[in-house]
């Protein structure tokens, strides 16, 4: 076992891999050499994409716990990249570094969900970065879909990207249809 997975299993017991998160993460990985993550939380979703086999790894949070807790199961690995802050600034400064194809995880937001303005807002603010960006065939992956966000309003926004892009809702770990995958 990777020391990362030790330490995952010591600072959240219990966990376990998902196979319906390494098999999305593998099925939609193409072409894609980073994963680039927004919502850290438990490290779930780095974790899944070590077993896929990317090549570099970004992620954010903007809880000091959750950031803490990955800098230190990640802190032997040198293509991990971990930022305590802001979601859609890592992304543009990460942006900034990175010219080839992302996978991109999105699914930053407080976890109340009779609250929709404030991850619609987050998400509204991450997909503008990634337009930013001078690659327009990135690989977009949204969670929690029918939780917090409106799958038309979130399509739009990422056909404003690339107008090329193609969508399928898969399932999640606890939701059926409530990841909304964009591809080229």
């Amino acid at each position: 076992m990777a020391i990362y997975e030790d330490r995952w299993q010591e600072k959240y017991p219990g966990s376990i891999y998902c196979p319906i998160m390494t098999g999305l993460f593998e099925d939609y990985r193409t072409g894609c050499s980073n994963f680039v993550e927004t919502g850290t939380a438990g490290s779930s979703g780095l974790v899944h994409a070590f077993k896929v086999g990317f090549d570099n790894f970004y992620s954010v949070d903007v809880d000091k716990g959750f950031y803490n807790d990955a800098m230190y199961m990640f802190e032997e690995n040198d293509n991990v990249t971990l930022v305590h802050g802001d979601s859609s600034e890592a992304l543009k400064v990460w942006l900034k570094e990175i010219d080839e194809k992302c996978m991109f995880w999105l699914d930053a937001h407080p976890n109340n969900p009779s609250d929709k303005i404030i991850p619609n807002q987050i998400l509204s603010a991450e997909l503008n970065a990634i337009k930013e960006h001078s690659f327009k065939e990135h690989t977009i992956l949204v969670d929690d879909i029918p939780v917090y966000f409106d799958e038309e309003d979130v399509k739009n926004q990422i056909l404003e990207i690339n107008s090329n892009y193609k969508f399928e809702l898969r399932d999640g770990n606890a939701r059926p249809q409530s990841i909304l995958c964009a591809r080229i």
